[in-house]
This record gives structure tokens, C-alpha cells and sequence, in this order.
């Protein structure tokens, strides 16, 4: 990545994420991101990447990603690859949370791979569209990823599939963007921005970046009775016990 392309990024990190985090860590107690390198359950592993996470979940003889990162160069992505013996070629799926440029810019370092996405997410994906939270918008040419070409799966509110070869199943949060995901792999809830860790448990992202903001808390409510051990957001990290944590942030706003 050149010197500028690292400082365009470097300031969309900021105004995006980290001005989003001031604040909310001001006025909604949310926490701060908790490392570069996160080591999760099952082998998955965070990636810090300019401002937003990816993860990394071991596959069979692969990896799948949730979510791309910001890099364009996917340097921290393809860095974390390389320690664990794999490079860009086993990279077999990617789960994209949503189509926001912090989530897919790293997309183009992994052609060969699947693309699984939300369905009111591909014309966001496939720049038919543009964001409609201002921020997101206004950051959107830094993020200037051509379309990827990579074979394109939707996945629809409720699907279950076997993505290289792990169990997935797909819920529809419509808020942060139209068409944003959470995924489920195993005991692993992946949440991307449509609900994030806080001091106390989880929150969702500030409406002024949303698409749909008047959406995000009843979308949360469709992840009440998770099963799962542990949520792993796009922004801050990793938060213990989510069910627990969903139904305290949703009795609080009542």
C-alpha cells in the first residue's frame, strides 16, 4: 500500500470508527477496541485492518473470513495468514457482515474465494448504490475497491448453509445497513456493526451512521435467546455470554 493510500485510510479509520467510538464511548459507555490480534474460541482469530475487524475461522484445510477489513492490501489480514502456515489461496469463503468499504476493501487479495452476503446488501457491494448514513457515505470514495468479481452467494433471514464446509446460519439485522448479517458458526455470533461490545455488554452503532437507524434495536431483538458462547463485533472485539448481554441492553430500552 503506498504512504498516501495508508494516510486516506488512516483518516477514514478515524472519522468513521474512531470519532463514532469517542463518542459513543462518551455518551453510551461503549468500550474500545481490545487489540490488533484477538484470539477467539475454535481457532478464530481477529485482525485488526485500518479501523474495522476481520475474523478469521478455520475451515477444514481453509479459512473463511468475516468481513474483508479496510486494507485494500489486507496486509494484517494476509500478515495472520502467514503465521498460521496459509496464504490468500486457502482463503475459501467470506462472510460479509454488510457492504460497508471498512468491511470489503480487502476483498480483491482473495478472488478465488465465495462471497456470501446479505441480499439487501449486494447492490451496496456492487457500488449500484450508495450508503445512506452520512458518514458512510461521505467516507465512501476513500474506499474506491472496484466491484469484485468473486462467484456471489445471497443468503436470506433464517438460511442455514454449509459454507467450505462449516454449518452457517444467517440473521437478517437490517439497520446499520439494509442488508447486514449476523452470522452464527458454531458457538460464534458475528455481528459485524449491527450490535457491538460495551463496558456493560453491547450497544448498537450511532444512527448517523446507519442506514436504516429507526431499524437496529428491533433487529437486535431478533437475536434474543442466541445460543452462542461469544460475540465478535467489526469494530471493538469480543463479548462473553451475548444472549445475557442482548437481553440486558434491550430491558434498558424498554
Amino acid at each position: 500500500m503506498t504512504p498516501g493510500r495508508r494516510r486516506a485510510l488512516g483518516v477514514a479509520g478515524v472519522v468513521l470508527v474512531g470519532v463514532a467510538g469517542t463518542f459513543a464511548w462518551l455518551f453510551q459507555d461503549m468500550t474500545l477496541p481490545q487489540g490488533e490480534r484477538i484470539e477467539a474460541i475454535d481457532g478464530v482469530v481477529g485482525v485488526e485492518t485500518s479501523g474495522s475487524f476481520a475474523w478469521i475461522v478455520p475451515a477444514g484445510d481453509g479459512v473463511v473470513l468475516v468481513d474483508a477489513g479496510a486494507d485494500p492490501d489486507a496486509e494484517a489480514l494476509l500478515a495472520e495468514l502467514g503465521r498460521q502456515g496459509r496464504d490468500a489461496g486457502d482463503v475459501r469463503a467470506v462472510l460479509l457482515t454488510h457492504a460497508h468499504g471498512d468491511h470489503t476493501g480487502g476483498l480483491r487479495q482473495f478472488p478465488q474465494a465465495e462471497i456470501w452476503i446479505g441480499a439487501d446488501d449486494v447492490a451496496l457491494l456492487r457500488k449500484e448504490r450508495t450508503p445512506i448514513g452520512w458518514i458512510p457515505r461521505m467516507m465512501a470514495p476513500l474506499f474506491d475497491a472496484p466491484v469484485p468479481d468473486n462467484p456471489l452467494e445471497e443468503f436470506a433471514d433464517g438460511d442455514t448453509h454449509t459454507v467450505a464446509g462449516l454449518t452457517v446460519k444467517g440473521t437478517a439485522v437490517p439497520g446499520h445497513t439494509l442488508g447486514s448479517m449476523a452470522w452464527q458458526v458454531g458457538d460464534l455470533l458475528f455481528t459485524g456493526d449491527a450490535l457491538v461490545a460495551a463496558r456493560d455488554g453491547v450497544t448498537v452503532l450511532f444512527a448517523w451512521i446507519a442506514d436504516a437507524p429507526e431499524r437496529q434495536v428491533p433487529s437486535v431483538r431478533r437475536l434474543v435467546g442466541v445460543e452462542a458462547a461469544m460475540m465478535a463485533d467489526g469494530h471493538f472485539g469480543l463479548t462473553p455470554e451475548p444472549a445475557d448481554a442482548i437481553d440486558r441492553f434491550l430491558a434498558a430500552r424498554q
